[in-house]
């Protein structure tokens, strides 16, 4: 029996070391438009760098009503997601980053200009990294119909 508590306490910090090295989740982009900077309406950026984390302001291409996003094991920003479109760290276009849930839902959703994203599917979305390969990414969504 206790050799089981000894290995099960190992495996515990084991991965606790592990989840205490990635940084995948210090940066959190909320918000939606329009874009108002003076009035502090739009994008919200929460960086978890600083204690407390920080808040600021962004330029937002698109509503974040249900999103993703992920950050390098460093902690920067990878890109981001709202069921209709993934955006790059830069806050442009993903190549191949539209159109990523074709269907009935997409198309009231996605296609009407304002890019407001899967507001029925709350967490709807997660973004993972792909183990081994820093630079490559999973991102997981619930397909609507």
């Amino acid at each position: 029996m206790k050799s089981i508590a000894t290995t099960f306490c190992l495996i515990l910090l084991y991965l606790a070391s592990v989840s205490a090295q990635s940084k995948a989740d210090y940066i959190w982009l909320l918000g939606y438009n329009p874009n108002d900077s003076v009035a502090g309406f739009g994008g919200t950026r929460m960086d978890f760098h600083t204690t407390p984390p920080s808040l600021n302001f962004f330029q937002i291409p698109l509503d974040l009503e249900s999103s993703a996003q992920i950050c390098s094991e460093e902690g920067k920003l990878q890109f981001y997601c709202n069921g209709c479109k993934i955006i790059t760290r830069e806050h442009l276009l993903m190549d191949n980053g539209d159109n990523i849930n074709p269907g009935e839902i997409h198309e009231i959703d996605c296609n009407t200009g304002d890019d407001h994203g899967y507001g029925l599917v709350h967490q709807g979305m997660l973004a993972l990294p792909w183990p081994g390969h820093p630079d490559k990414y999973y991102l997981f969504h619930l397909a609507l119909y």
